[in-house]
């Protein structure tokens, strides 16, 4: 049976634009390409999940309107099952415009976090008691918290995504099994500690792993009762690094779910993680089983290190 994972959070219109040199856009410049696609960080580890070979759940709230409709509708033709998904009358969705540097992949945002109306429903959160898997990204408030203490309660691994410092995010971040942080996240969420202080609390609570996902500089995991360690960065033409840390969320759902170890399945998510770099938008080259396997036996892929 394939893996049962519920990705809970936000999805959103992604409205991308590939620019010369981000140095010529305050003073105006001609866009290179441009591109409209989903987005949103549940609702691309959902659809990373799938293209791997899992059974993926999205729950998240969009808007009745010609953006939200796109976005369902992006969603179904990848296989995602949105029967838990609201479209909300009244609502609007979130859109993001996403400037892209050709020279480098990198990107800067302009996010619209969307207009919601009080007329949504409770989601069945016992559909997360026989999932496989919980992956949060904390941007529906109340209902992310009320989902991962769902899955605790039914011991479903919870993977988290958090950007922000609020309580519920801070309790979300204390109660996953696996937080996966950003190197951005991280500034906000650990405030002075570093890195290996900050890690060693969650270690010391719930948490198994930490993962600490830092861009071209890699992957940087600690264990429960482990060393850290670092993973180099997989050899890819980068053209967009816009969705990367969505996907590396989803896959690790979907490998450490599939009997791989903690160091495999981070080790998979970031060679996934890579190959979507290599297409404009964040679901543009989202990676197949095959596609992992490729890079992950390239003769030229990271190996794991002592981290610094």
């Amino acid at each position: 049976m394939a893996n049962e994972i519920i990705a809970v959070g936000m999805a959103c219109y992604d409205h991308v634009v590939v620019v010369p040199d981000f140095a010529e856009v305050p003073k105006g410049c001609r866009a290179l390409d441009v591109m409209v696609q989903g987005g949103g960080v549940a609702a691309t580890a959902a659809v990373a999940a799938r293209a791997l070979g899992a059974l993926a759940q999205l729950w998240v709230r969009v808007g009745a309107d010609p953006h939200g409709e796109y976005v369902v509708a992006d969603l179904r033709r990848r296989g995602v099952d949105t029967s838990e998904l609201q479209m909300l009358e009244g609502a609007r969705t979130a859109i993001s415009t996403v400037l892209v540097e050709e020279s480098t992949g990198e990107r800067r945002f302009l996010y619209y976090a969307g207009a919601h109306t009080d007329n949504w429903e409770e989601p069945e959160y016992a559909r997360i008691d026989r999932a496989r898997a919980l992956i949060v990204d904390g941007r529906w408030p109340g209902v992310c918290l009320a989902a991962v203490r769902r899955a605790r309660a039914h011991a479903v691994p919870v993977i988290c995504d958090l950007g922000h410092a609020s309580p519920d995010e801070m309790e979300i971040l204390k109660l996953a099994d696996y937080p996966v942080v950003s190197e951005v996240a991280y500034r906000e969420l650990a405030g002075a500690k570093e890195l290996e202080e900050f890690a060693d609390e969650l270690l010391a609570g719930h948490a198994l792993a930490v993962v600490f996902t830092h861009g071209e500089q890699g992957v940087w995991l600690k264990e429960r009762d482990g060393e850290p360690k670092r993973l180099g960065v997989f050899d890819v033409e980068v053209k967009d690094t816009t969705g990367a840390g969505d996907v590396f969320h989803g896959a690790f759902a979907y490998f450490i779910t599939s009997g791989h170890s903690i160091e495999e399945s981070a080790f998979l998510s970031s060679a996934a993680s890579a190959h979507a770099c290599t297409a404009l938008g964040c679901r543009g080259a989202v990676a197949s089983l095959d596609d992992v396997r490729m890079l992950a036996e390239a003769d030229n892929h990271p190996v794991w290190r002592p981290a610094d």
